[in-house]
Order: C-alpha cells, then sequence, then structure tokens
C-alpha cells in the first residue's frame, strides 16, 4: 500500500513540474504559435521596481508567456472549442 501511495505522490510531482523542466530544459519540441504575440522581455528587478510595485505584474506576465507546454495547450483548447461548437451546430 505504501508503494502505491509513493508512486502516486511521484506521479502527482511529476505533473505539476513537467511545464518548469519544459521551460527550463525544452525537453519537448514545441511550435511557435501562429499570429501576433507580443513577447515580454525579463525584469530586471531594481529597488524602484519593487517598492512602487511595478516588477510583479510584469514578471507575472513574463511567467504566464514562457511558461512550458503553453502553444500545445492553447491549440488543443483551440481544437477543443472548435469540435463543440461543430458538434452543436449537427442535426440531432
Amino acid at each position: 500500500m505504501k508503494v502505491i501511495k509513493y508512486l502516486l505522490l511521484f506521479f502527482i510531482f511529476i505533473l505539476f513540474g513537467l511545464h518548469v523542466i519544459q521551460q527550463r530544459f525544452h525537453v519537448f519540441h514545441q511550435e511557435s504559435l501562429i499570429g501576433v504575440a507580443d513577447s515580454t522581455k525579463r525584469p530586471a528587478l531594481t529597488k524602484g521596481s519593487y517598492y512602487h510595485r511595478k516588477f510583479q505584474p510584469v514578471f507575472q506576465k513574463y511567467v504566464e508567456e514562457k511558461m512550458g507546454f503553453r502553444p500545445h495547450l492553447l491549440n488543443f483548447g483551440t481544437s477543443l472549442i472548435t469540435l463543440s461548437s461543430i458538434t452543436q451546430k449537427l442535426p440531432a
């Protein structure tokens, strides 16, 4: 029973940590998204940006853009939306 618990815990850690590994080491090939994309540069942490609360929103946007598997997840979501809209238009 303990072995199953540890294997499940290990699987959960891998599942949650996989996007961090992908972001850092690019283990899986990803094609870039097609269309207009504004890329955010990594913000510099300075005293001024920290005290005036300008660093956190820019850094949060940077992390969201650079998250691993983002193109895959966006393409998958788009295909699901397209599939659901097609199936809703079919006659019953």
